[in-house]
């Protein structure tokens, strides 16, 4: 959607001079696997309205420099380049010589005459663009990252855009900021696992990934489930004929160069081929006998056309056996292994093929010299080389570990073109534990720990984990899959764009980051916020009342002793009439949910854990929680399994419900103390930690607090509104009628106090409550009036008219009709007596 794209207002706080002469750098990319990519890159404005464009063409693919209404030049860039590489651009301002000068990667592609002169400011928008008589929100899915501009050669702002989250792009020179519309950040996405899919599947699942096609495989006994990670779309095919009794243990992996998916049983020594057209497997396991070769470790070498199976566990007894399968013969056999000294028997190691598809490379693993689970069993960290043509294996190094001892994910994922490495490792001493990723190196000893954790439910002969890599998405992927007691299998995909970074507690302060990190703005139709509208006619008197909000939870008197309105320190402020009023100043809490502007989450520690939270996990904590804060009596259970997973069996949901308050638990803990308990089937989740601050929390306390209207309380309420309107970026149809309720009630309680309020004295504290009005109701009447008078006491005659200006601008937008007030008329008085 068009209000939905993104952008970027370089020149926002301050227009780009031009002296002498002035510059413009920015790296960019394409994403790719996406359909349409016509649209502007960035635009560069001047005074007199000339602008200069680098537009994109999808039918020409090419890229055309625009200077007027003339093109001046066009270039092409290969596909490998623009989707996997960045590519940097300079547009170079000549006032001396009256030219235009465009780079690509220090080649000049384009010069042109333009009507320049020394002190003219110049504006710069990248991606949509809505200024003067330049509109346009065509925009190619992209990455922006690192703009600079030169002054005479000498940098005067300098944006990384490696921000987190929010609305503003910092300049690292200085305190400006560039605002942001609807932003992608990446930074996030190449620091936190993200949950793509969540499913369970009857009996034991398997998994392979198809590279070619990016989809992976999820191999069960009646149904072959795909999620193709392009357009992340989840698919099941049931088969025409069932496969049997899948026994635990067996495995699958896709035959790229047969282009066919295989599943085998290694103890059968029975290998079965999926038929795509017949929706069928050639062969049915007929064996219930335990796997001896739990965790083992496989590969398919085009070599010589064979499957390969490697290590693994089972009655007792680690191996260090090598079983293949010959494809065109059909025959199965075991090649000798008398390098034990190099390889001794392991379970639970990593492996990955090289770009040559020749040598295997094993990491890790858990096992012991002589293969005697009792006989002095350890943990390995050595790199290890198979070579396919001659059956040897080659010690390469050892890894370094000082600290907690780990095992690794199943398979090693070597960087296409390079020597390094990235692999999942985690802890085996805890059921519940976690995988981390790493990267290491072929050549030499030593690895990195890279993004955040994924949560992994570790039972050696009932969990299994693996990592592929998406070069069409430029994103790792991690499956885990837990088949419990009830013989049903829990599976989750998770993915992070490449290359990752370091974990946020890993980050030197105070360095900057590499510049090889791509911590970019994405300039695609995105996630943008959405403003929540409320009374779009200002129809006020819609406000919280014990209709629509029932009354606060009862507390016990240590519970109000422990979460008073709020934490707060108290400085004392003069106004002009010297009168003397007592401010509570929030504290900023390390443990802090906070639902007021866009939903955050901070652990223990202070750090930003949001990203853990999947979509779905999202919303089952915030319905648990708002429903227990709101009234004290939390929500049905019956409710919640039907608001979550419409459509599926009680069974179903059940099972869905337990998997994920598993997940939402163990991400509590790392906030505070929760207690979820179940009370006449009703479902009450409380947090019991006095250290987590939550201002949805403070919020219904201070509404219900009884306390008169005055100062102190508005600027209470107004703490909590400064960061943005309730859930700003979260849209669920439940939420509706609550957020209805809580602006009606903001609204009401800011305007009745502008309403009797000399506007004359704290005029600047009034005008940002003004400004909060407008978080919750982006065209109120009324906040519009207190804005502009604000503004005229405090002599900002020229930004009172743009405020109007502005408003009745996106009034006709909304309405299809012109604003009926004049700007005089809207002003009226500008002061109370």
């Amino acid at each position: 959607m068009p209000e939905k794209r993104t952008s970027l207002h370089l020149t926002s706080e301050t227009p780009l001079p031009v002296n002498n002469s002035a510059s413009i750098t920015f790296d960019f990319s394409f994403i790719p696997n996406l359909d349409t990519y016509f649209g502007y890159i960035v635009r560069v404005i001047s005074p007199t309205l000339q602008n200069i464009d680098l537009v994109y063409n999808q039918r020409l693919q090419d890229f055309n420099i625009i200077l007027g209404d003339s093109c001046i030049g066009k270039f092409k860039i290969d596909s490998a380049n623009l989707y996997n590489h960045w590519n940097q651009a300079e547009i170079f301002l000549d006032a001396r010589n009256k030219s235009v000068q465009f780079m690509l990667n220090g080649q000049e592609i384009a010069r042109g005459r333009l009507n320049i002169h020394s002190g003219d400011p110049y504006q710069v928008y990248f991606g949509t663009i809505n200024y003067e008589r330049f509109q346009a929100v065509d925009v190619p899915p992209m990455n922006i990252k690192d703009i600079v501009t030169r002054e005479d050669g000498k940098i005067i702002r300098q944006f990384p855009l490696d921000e987190q989250d929010g609305e503003q792009a910092h300049d690292s020179q200085s305190k400006y900021f560039a605002k942001v519309k609807n932003p992608t950040w990446l930074k996030p996405k190449h620091q936190a696992w993200h949950n793509e899919l969540d499913f369970s599947a009857a009996g034991a699942v398997s998994v392979a990934y198809n590279p070619d096609q990016d989809i992976i495989y999820f191999v069960s006994r009646d149904t072959l489930y795909q999620f193709h990670v392009k357009d992340l779309s989840f698919h099941n095919t049931p088969l025409n004929k069932s496969h049997g009794f899948l026994v635990p243990g067996n495995q699958s992996v896709y035959d790229k160069n047969r282009q066919r998916l295989v599943n085998f049983y290694a103890d059968e020594k029975r290998v079965s081929i999926y038929d795509t057209a017949a929706k069928t497997w050639n062969q049915n396991f007929t064996t219930d006998t335990l796997t001896v070769f739990w965790q083992a470790n496989k590969f398919i070498s085009p070599v010589d056309s064979s499957l390969y199976i490697i290590g693994g566990y089972g009655q007792l007894r680690y191996k260090n056996w090598i079983q293949r399968y010959h494809f065109p013969s059909r025959a199965w056999e075991m090649i000798e292994n008398d390098q034990d000294d190099i390889f001794p028997p392991r379970y639970l190691a990593a492996l990955g093929l090289n770009e040559g598809q020749d040598t295997a490379y094993i990491l890790g693993g858990y096992g012991s010299k002589t293969g005697d689970q009792s006989i002095n069993p350890r943990f390995y960290y050595d790199l290890v080389a198979f070579s396919i043509r001659d059956h040897k294996f080659h010690f390469k190094h050892h890894l370094t570990n000082s600290g907690q001892h780990f095992c690794f994910a199943n398979s090693l994922t070597i960087i296409p073109g390079t020597r390094e490495y990235y692999a999942l490792i985690y802890p085996t001493d805890r059921f519940k534990s976690s995988l981390q990723l790493i990267e290491g190196s072929l050549d030499k000893p030593g690895y990195t720990l890279l993004g955040d954790s994924i949560p992994y439910n570790f039972y050696d002969i009932e969990s299994f984990a693996d990592l592929f890599y998406s070069t069409g998405s430029q994103k790792l992927l991690a499956v885990t899959i837990y088949t419990g007691k009830d013989n049903q299998s829990r599976i989750s995909v998770h993915s992070i764009f490449t290359p990752p970074n370091p974990p946020p507690a890993l980050e030197p302060e105070g360095t900057s980051l590499p510049p090889y990190w791509p911590f970019a703005l994405v300039a695609i139709t995105s996630i943008g916020l959405w403003a929540y509208w409320l009374n779009k006619k200002n129809k006020r008197g819609k406000g919280l009342d014990s209709k629509k909000f029932d009354e606060p939870p009862v507390m016990t008197r240590q519970q109000n002793a422990q979460r008073d309105i709020p934490k707060v320190e108290t400085e004392t402020v003069a106004s002009s009439l010297e009168e003397v009023v007592h401010i509570p100043v929030l504290q900023q809490e390390r443990a802090a949910c906070y639902l007021f502007g866009p939903f955050e989450v901070y652990d223990k520690e202070g750090n930003n854990i949001v990203q853990m939270f999947t979509p779905l996990l999202k919303e089952l904590f915030l319905l648990l929680l708002i429903y227990s804060i709101k009234d004290g009596k939390g929500i049905s259970a019956d409710k919640l399994l039907e608001m979550l997973w419409p459509g599926k069996s009680i069974k179903d949901a059940k099972n869905n419900y337990s998997v994920n308050i598993v997940k939402l638990k163990s991400i509590l803990e790392k906030i505070g103390e929760f207690q979820l308990s179940r009370e006449s089937d009703k479902l009450k989740l409380e947090c019991v930690d006095a250290d987590v601050y939550i201002d949805f929390q403070e919020f219904t306390q201070l509404i219900h607090s009884q306390a008169n209207i005055d100062k102190n309380f508005v600027r209470l309420m107004a703490k909590l509104c400064d960061k943005g309107a309730f859930l700003s970026n979260v849209h669920y149809t439940w939420l509706d009628d609550l957020k209805g309720a809580i602006s009606g009630q903001v609204i009401d309680t800011l305007l009745n106090y502008l309403d009797h309020a000399n506007l004359n004295i704290d005029t600047e504290f009034m005008l940002r409550l003004t400004n909060y009005v407008f978080y919750f109701d982006s065209l109120n009447e009324e906040a519009l009036v207190h804005k502009s008078r604000c503004l005229m006491i405090l002599g900002r005659h020229g930004l009172a008219k743009d405020a109007y200006a502005k408003f009745a601008k996106e009034y006709q937008e909304t309405y299809g009709q012109a604003f009926d007030r004049s700007f005089p008329e809207v002003m009226g008085p500008t002061t109370h007596t």
